[in-house]
């Protein structure tokens, strides 16, 4: 069990350290990461569903995928937006239960902790997709070039 304990710790302390040092650098990549973020909880409540900040998400996106994401971090990073992806996916179908989401389209019901919940899944949606698409874009190249 203590065994368990101090490599859970090493993971743990391995994980605080990376993210530091990803955060501590100020580079572009990590400065859109951090405002796609924010953009994607604010416009939530602000503005849900507002074209204009759905496209600057959009172009945050493809700036995390290009500068943000390293060639070690490729297969992680495209794991975990696979499974965030799906999981929003699955959550947009629970609250479309709630609020039809033809109606956040059209604009009927604009208030709401459920439009708010559909509203951020979308955001974070249009924020990631990209990133992981071109991610995933110089993944393939890579592969086809080492062959």
């Amino acid at each position: 069990m203590a065994k368990k304990v101090g490599a859970l710790k090493a993971v743990e302390k391995e994980i605080e350290r990376e993210f530091l040092q990803a955060f501590s650098v100020g580079g572009i990549g990590t400065i859109a990461f951090a405002l796609g973020l924010v953009i994607s909880i604010a416009a939530a409540f602000l503005a849900p569903l507002d074209s204009t900040w759905l496209l600057v998400l959009g172009v945050l996106g493809i700036i995390v995928g290009v500068i943000n994401v390293t060639a070690r971090e490729t297969v992680l990073f495209l794991e975990a937006a696979t499974t965030y992806l799906v999981a929003s996916v699955a959550l947009l179908i629970l609250v479309s239960i709630f609020v039809p989401l033809s109606s956040l389209v059209v604009g009927g019901i604009t208030t709401g902790p459920t439009v708010s919940l559909a509203a951020l899944l979308i955001n974070t949606i249009v924020f990631l997709v990209p990133a992981a698409w071109v991610v995933a874009f110089r993944a393939i190249i890579h592969v086809a070039k080492s062959r």
